[in-house]
């Protein structure tokens, strides 16, 4: 069924606060929760979900479950007919415009995600003020060396896929990485995000993903995934789980959250 409308129509139909906005996604306070910012609209989908309390379905169900409407039926025909002239299609066809040049990539195996992220670690250095961070928490120098905690390069980020490509990593599916409309591969750093590298490691110590420890925490996040989810020829991170230690052949495991805290407890 083509609908003459989207989520973000019903969005601002219900009146849902908009806290971020993403090329093929954006994230609301989420009505169930009130998370702030928790709410992420997909576009591409008309799908909700909330990160904070796992509230999830489709754009109807979101209007039913923060109106009075009973049902999907009745909520398709109060939004066709009683909400059609709020809505605008210019921007509804420009949203879609945009969904459909983001074309993204699966994310490389294994192999390659720890070859080009170690690759890039090697490249930065971690500064002063994060190894004290590191230090407080309780980790030795030897295990920050370890873990390869590094500072993110707000300002030399610029020239790390030339370094890249000169070591023979191929970026593309690599999370962090994407193409521009040119076709050069860039990297998804930008001079907000100062903080430094938590590599989260699998069961074989490969490096599966990297999450950016933020030093100045954005709209109460700590954490965000390093990743170029909606990029062309980027990809999503996939919130990999870290694993610490020999889980398999130990007699008790333990479920933290936060890669950096497992990595730590373990340590202790």
């Amino acid at each position: 069924m083509d609908f003459p409308f989207d989520i973000y129509d019903v969005a601002n139909k219900i009146g849902l606060v908009l806290k971020r906005q993403h090329n093929k996604s954006a994230d609301y306070n989420c009505p169930f929760c009130d998370g702030i910012g928790k709410l992420n609209l997909n576009v591409e989908y008309n799908a909700y979900r909330c990160n904070k309390c796992g509230a999830y379905g489709g754009m109807l169900d979101l209007f039913c479950k923060c109106t009075n409407v009973p049902d999907r039926k009745t909520a398709y025909r109060y939004l066709a007919v009683n909400g059609s002239d709020d809505f605008s299609i210019q921007k509804r066809e420009q949203r879609q415009a945009t969904v459909s040049s983001i074309k993204e990539v699966p994310k490389a195996d294994i192999d390659r995600l720890d070859f080009c992220y170690r690759a890039l670690l090697d490249e930065l250095e971690l500064d002063t003020p994060h190894k004290w961070n590191l230090l407080e928490r309780g980790l030795s120098e030897e295990a920050i060396q370890e873990n390869l905690y590094k500072s993110v390069p707000v300002d030399t980020y610029n020239i790390l896929v030339d370094k890249l490509l000169e070591k023979d990593c191929d970026l593309i599916g690599v999370p962090g990485f994407f193409t521009d409309i040119n076709g050069e591969i860039r990297v998804n750093i930008h001079n907000h995000m100062c903080g430094f590298f938590v590599p989260v490691f699998n069961e074989k110590r490969q490096i599966q993903g990297m999450q950016i420890r933020l030093d100045t925490m954005d709209t109460k996040r700590k954490y965000v995934w390093f990743s170029s989810a909606e990029r062309i020829n980027g990809c999503s991170s996939k919130s990999p789980v870290q694993i610490s230690g020999d889980v398999f052949g130990s007699n008790a495991v333990y479920v933290t959250e936060g890669a950096l805290k497992g990595q730590i407890a373990h340590f202790l």
